[in-house]
């Protein structure tokens, strides 16, 4: 007997597509995230050229294998997949709570 659809593991094509949406709009929004606060809230961005130029010099940097480029282009992702592993650890450990016959906190 098949398992109904919503009940189904994600495809691998699927996460993989997932994680390649989040890793492009993550090191698209980043820098203009931070080219727009940091223009609000510090001071205008002094170098030349405004969005453009940040941006310029951001994959520039990220080209030469800065850290600090490369922190502010995967800094979304990082935090995504994070949060995905807490949950997923926070999971695990009430399943292996729940075959080893102890009471989740909400039942105590």
């Amino acid at each position: 007997m098949s398992q109904p659809e919503a009940s189904k593991p994600p495809k691998r094509r699927s996460v993989l597509t997932s994680s390649l949406y989040i890793l492009v709009l993550g090191a698209v929004i980043a820098p203009v995230a931070v080219y727009l606060f940091g223009s609000l809230l510090i001071a205008p961005y002094a170098g030349e050229g405004g969005l453009a130029g940040f941006l310029t010099n951001v994959y520039g940097d990220a080209a030469r294998g800065e850290a600090a480029a490369w922190g502010l282009l995967l800094s979304p992702a990082t935090l995504i997949l994070t949060w995905w592993l807490v949950v997923r650890a926070r999971r695990s450990m009430g399943r292996q709570r729940a075959d080893a016959g102890i009471p989740s906190k909400s039942e105590e």
